[in-house]
């Protein structure tokens, strides 16, 4: 499957934002997340064995936000295991 995905030709960035964007929160013990443009990103914590996992709508061009949000709140490198909601 990792071979056939690919992104569509009309993959591009979208002017669109709110008045939330850039906002990083912690909402519950081990749930954090942060508004990019019009989407909403979600940081899941596993307490067990402290590992996370990126919970993540879709914006294009937002990978370097989540990549620098990551770096400034998390101790570990980013997620092994991501999840797209466009994609469910």
């Amino acid at each position: 499957m990792k071979d056939s995905m690919s992104y569509g030709d009309d993959y591009k960035y979208i002017p669109t934002t709110s008045t939330e964007s850039g906002h990083f929160e912690k909402i519950a013990e081990d749930l954090w997340y942060q508004t990019i443009q019009i989407v909403n990103l979600y940081y899941v914590n596993n307490p067990s064995d402290d590992e996370w996992v990126l919970v993540d709508a879709g914006m294009p061009k937002s990978a370097n936000k989540i990549i620098d949000t990551v770096n400034e709140n998390f101790s570990k490198p980013p997620c092994r295991n991501c999840f797209d909601t466009w994609t469910l």
